[in-house]
């Protein structure tokens, strides 16, 4: 056992690595704990910012291959910022409502911050592919924003446990409808 300069007891178990290890590998808790004291219209930042830039990579890919203005390209920018704000939103309060039939007890508030923190992979993924797609020139829409849009639904999944009070069939089936709201809106605009 080591102290700090506060002469506070430093300890290690591999319950505590094990932990910090699966936070850090998912972004969105990451972000839910470091975020967790500010007001949830805040969280959407996340959530709108991620979208925003996954339907600009999709604007940048339709105005390379020409089917596309520039000034679509900032109304695809836009139409990610209501999708991410707004569809996320709505997306929240669906399931908030379908987890009062199985108890829960989260407020509404909680869960729209959760929601739209747990898009923080989907910021990292969208992050990463748009520096691709600037640099090199790679259509990185499917490969980079379709993913974090699915590694979004690990957060989500938790989120979603938590709100139908752990009962695993509700929370699969919950999940389940989020990522299929999801990528058929999506699939739709």
């Amino acid at each position: 056992m080591q102290t700090n300069e506060h002469q506070q007891p430093v300890t290690f178990s591999a319950k505590k690595v094990i932990s910090v290890v699966m936070t850090a590998m998912n972004p969105g808790m990451l972000a839910k704990a470091k975020l967790e004291g500010y007001p949830w219209p805040v969280a959407f930042v996340v959530s709108g910012l991620a979208f925003a830039l996954f339907f600009l990579q999709i604007g940048i890919e339709l105005y390379r291959a020409g089917n596309s203005s520039m000034l679509a390209v900032f109304g695809w920018v836009g139409v990610g910022i209501i999708y991410g704000t707004l569809g996320v939103c709505f997306l929240s309060v669906t399931i908030w409502s379908f987890s009062k039939l199985f108890k829960g007890k989260h407020a509404l508030t909680w869960t729209l911050q959760a929601f739209a923190l747990s898009y923080a992979p989907t910021l990292v993924y969208v992050v990463l592919g748009l520096i691709a797609n600037l640099i090199w020139g790679w259509n990185t829409a499917l490969v980079f924003g379709v993913t974090g849009v699915l590694w979004a639904l690990i957060p989500l999944r938790m989120v979603i446990y938590e709100l139908v009070e752990g009962k695993g069939m509700a929370g699969i089936f919950l999940t389940t409808i989020c990522g299929v709201i999801v990528l058929f809106s999506w699939v739709w605009l």
